[in-house]
C-alpha cells in the first residue's frame, strides 16, 4: 500500500515556516507498513489544490492532507476537497456545538467565522479535535482513505493517533507489511561505512532487506526495511541483516530505533552505578540538556556548570589563573582543569568538559574556529584530554562537540563493561 502526503500553505512553500507536519506524518505511516511514495507542498491556490487532491486520492492507498482548516479568508481546504471529489460541503450542527463548547472550555466568545469550521464535504466522516476548534474529517471507500486534518501540529498529531492510524492499522491487516530497523552509528563517516558494508550490503540484497543511509551531526543512521504478508518473516529477516551488519562495523553502533547517544551512556552508567557531572563553556549547556532529555536521567547525570567566562572557570571549577593566562581558555590544560574541578566540586565519578571557538568570531591562526578540547576525569581521577577542528557552522560545530564528548564518555563505559 501507497500513501502521499500533501502540506497545505503558501508559508510553506515560501520557506516560512518547517515542514515539520509532513516528517511526522511520514514516520508514522512507515510504522504502520504504509510505502510513502510522495510528499508534497501545496500553495493556498484552488485549482492547484483540487489538481493535487484529485491525483493523490486516485493513485494512492492512503492519501494524507494537512492544513487550511481555520477560520480565515485563506483556509480553503474544505472547499477545495468539496471540489475536487465532487462532494457540496454541508452543515453539521454537532461539529457547531463542539467548537461552542471548546472556546467555553478556554473562556474566550466564538466568532462567526469559526461556524465555518461547522461544513465538510457531503458523505465524509468528522474526527473529533481535542486540542483546538478545527475538526478533521475522512473518506474510507474500497480500501483506500483520505484524511484531512488542521496544520497546526499538536492537534494534527492528536487526530493521526487516535484516528488516523487505527484506520490504517486496519487497512494494512489486509496488505503487505513492512517493518523497520534503525542502526544508530557514529564517530564514521558515509563513505567509510558504505565500504565497510559492501559485503553486508549484497547479503541484504539477497535477503529482500532495502538499505538506507541518514546523515547527521551527531553520526549516521542506517534504515533497513523489508516487506512480506507476514511480520515474523520480515523480522527474521531483519534480524539477519542486524546481524551482518553488527559483526562489520559494531566498533560504531550505539543503538537501534528510538536510542540516542544521550540514553546509550545513561544506561552504561546506571548499569555501573556511577554518576556523571558536566562542565561546559562553548556549548553553553547544549550536553546538559541532551542528558537531562533522557527519561530518568537523574539517576545518573549530577549536574553540571556553564563556565562561560573565565571569572566563572576560576570561581566555579577552582580553574588555576595561571593556567588561563598561559594556555587559554581553549586548551587541554583547560579542560582537564575543568573536569577535575567539576569532579572534585560534585563528587560524580565521571566529569565531562568541553571549551572551543564555536565561531564565526574569535579564531586565529594558531587556534581557529572549530578548535574544541574535551576532558574527561574518570573514577581514578585522571583525566583525558581530545583536541579536534570540527567544520561547519556555530551551531554544527556545538553539535558535533557534544556528539563527540558523548562517544568519547560512552567507548569508554563500554570497554569497561565488559
Amino acid at each position: 500500500m501507497n500513501a502521499i502526503i500533501c502540506t497545505i500553505g503558501t508559508e510553506i512553500t515560501r520557506g516560512q515556516i518547517l515542514n515539520t507536519n509532513a516528517q511526522y506524518c511520514a514516520q508514522k505511516l512507515t510504522e504502520t507498513g504504509i510505502i510513502v511514495s510522495s510528499i508534497n507542498s501545496i500553495r493556498d491556490i484552488p485549482a492547484e489544490m483540487i489538481e493535487t487532491i484529485q491525483y493523490a486520492y486516485a493513485h494512492h492507498s492512503v492519501t494524507i492532507l494537512c492544513g487550511g482548516l481555520g477560520p480565515t479568508d485563506d483556509d480553503i481546504t474544505r472547499a477545495a476537497v468539496a471540489a475536487a471529489l465532487n462532494r457540496p460541503l454541508q452543515y453539521m450542527p454537532k461539529l457547531e456545538r463542539n467548537i461552542a463548547s471548546f472556546f467555553k472550555s478556554i473562556r474566550k466568545p466564538m466568532s462567526d467565522a469559526n461556524k465555518q469550521q461547522a461544513y465538510i464535504p457531503h458523505g465524509m466522516l468528522a474526527i473529533d479535535n481535542k486540542n483546538g476548534t478545527a475538526p478533521g474529517f475522512y473518506l474510507g471507500h474500497d480500501n483506500k482513505l483520505l484524511a484531512v486534518m488542521p496544520g497546526v501540529p499538536r492537534e494534527m498529531q492528536g487526530m493521526m493517533e487516535e484516528k488516523v492510524i487505527p484506520l490504517i492499522r486496519r487497512m494494512v491487516k489486509k496488505s503487505k507489511k513492512t517493518e523497520i530497523l534503525v542502526i544508530k552509528t557514529t564517530g564514521i563517516g558515509e563513505s567509510m561505512l558504505a565500504s565497510k558494508l559492501i559485503r553486508p550490503t549484497k547479503e541484504l540484497h539477497a535477503l529482500g532487506i532495502t538499505l538506507a543511509y541518514k546523515a547527521s551531526a551527531d553520526g549516521v543512521q542506517l534504515i533497513l526495511s523489508g516487506e512480506s504478508s507476514h511480520r515474523s518473516l520480515i523480522k527474521a529477516k531483519l534480524q539477519k541483516a542486524k546481524d551482518s551488519i553488527n559483526k562489520a562495523i559494531s566498533a560504531h553502533i550505539y543503538g537501534y530505533n528510538d536510542t540516542t547517544l544521550s540514553s546509550a551512556v545513561g544506561k552504561l552508567l546506571i548499569q555501573k552505578k556511577v554518576m556523571l557531572v558536566t562542565a561546559e563553556s562553548c556549548t553553553g549547556g547544549m550536553l546538559g540538556e541532551q542528558l537531562t532529555a533522557v527519561s530518568g536521567a537523574s539517576r545518573f547525570y549530577h549536574g553540571g556548570w556553564i563556565t562561560y567566562s573565565n571569572t566563572q572557570k576560576r570561581n566555579e571549577l577552582q580553574v588555576k589563573p595561571h593556567i588561563l593566562k598561559k594556555y587559554g581558555a581553549v586548551s587541554k590544560q583547560t579542560v582537564r582543569a575543568m573536569a577535575a574541578g567539576a569532579q572534585k566540586e560534585s563528587g560524580a565519578e565521571y566529569a565531562v568538559a568541553v571549551s572551543g571557538i564555536a565561531g564565526p568570531d574569535g579564531g586565529t591562526q594558531s587556534k581557529p574556529v572549530g578548535l574544541v578540547f574535551i576532558g574527561i576525569a574518570y573514577p581514578d581521577h585522571t583525566v583525558s584530554t581530545h583536541r579536534y577542528i570540527f567544520p561547519g557552522n556555530r551551531a554544527m560545530i556545538r553539535k558535533r562537540t557534544c556528539t563527540t564528548a558523548l562517544w568519547l564518555l560512552y567507548q569508554h563505559l563500554k570497554r569497561n563493561n565488559a
